[in-house]
């Protein structure tokens, strides 16, 4: 491998830079070839770091079955649990502290069900409801896909269907549950969720800002 290739592989963004600064030397057809390529190489870059963060963030709970639900996390799993979300007709309105609250309730409910959950994923106690820990680095990965909306009081996110329809990580017994909070949730209010988690015991019972602990799913409203 050149110094060339050595550098573009770890650092495409470099190599985007210099390619939009040579681009009146470039023919269009070759200009757009390479950034094509160098594209492709930045998301798989920012993608293997993204997840390295996340996965740092999650040390510390590593060990702690209690508040990743006796499983481990996965953040291809949960790429496939936001996408199937996103892509089913009957969930309206995914902004993201909706899609943050059915992640809690179907993995609530897979504790319940099965004694693991499916993604994983800590999830705080904050004032909104459950929050997955590294939330906003977690929607950011390649496989997820999202628009930001402008609105009175900020930015708002709306999970976006895509055309790939194969959830590769999630078995069918999850895609079960998953249907199960679609019927439940799909066309409620982020505020009507909400409401229904804070009468949750798993809520109720964990202090402001706390990692809420997976041994209240015995007495989840959802059976």
């Amino acid at each position: 491998m050149t110094p060339f290739s050595r550098k573009l592989d770890t650092d495409p963004e470099w190599f985007l830079q210099l390619l939009y600064t040579e681009k009146e030397s470039l023919s269009p057809a070759s200009y757009e070839k390479y950034f094509k390529a160098g594209t492709v190489l930045f998301e798989r870059n920012r993608d293997h770091y993204l997840r390295s963060a996340i996965l740092a963030k999650y040390a510390r709970y590593f060990h702690n079955s209690e508040a990743t639900g006796n499983q481990e996390l996965s953040l291809d799993v949960v790429a496939d649990m936001i996408r199937y979300y996103a892509n089913s007709v009957s969930v309206t309105n995914l902004y993201l502290a909706k899609l943050q609250k059915l992640l809690w309730y179907a993995d609530m409910l897979s504790y319940k069900r099965r004694r693991h959950a499916i993604s994983g994923m800590a999830y705080l106690s904050l004032p909104t409801g459950a929050v997955p820990v590294a939330c906003e680095s977690i929607i950011d990965l390649g496989t997820v896909h999202y628009e930001e909306i402008e609105m009175g009081d900020g930015t708002g996110y709306r999970f976006l269907p895509s055309n790939n329809i194969d959830y590769p990580y999630l078995t069918t017994d999850d895609r079960e549950i998953l249907d199960i909070i679609i019927r439940q949730f799909g066309k409620s209010s982020r505020s009507e969720i909400v409401e229904r988690m804070h009468k949750e015991d798993a809520y109720t019972k964990t202090a402001p800002h706390d990692i809420i602990q997976f041994k209240y799913a015995k007495t989840l409203s959802l059976a």
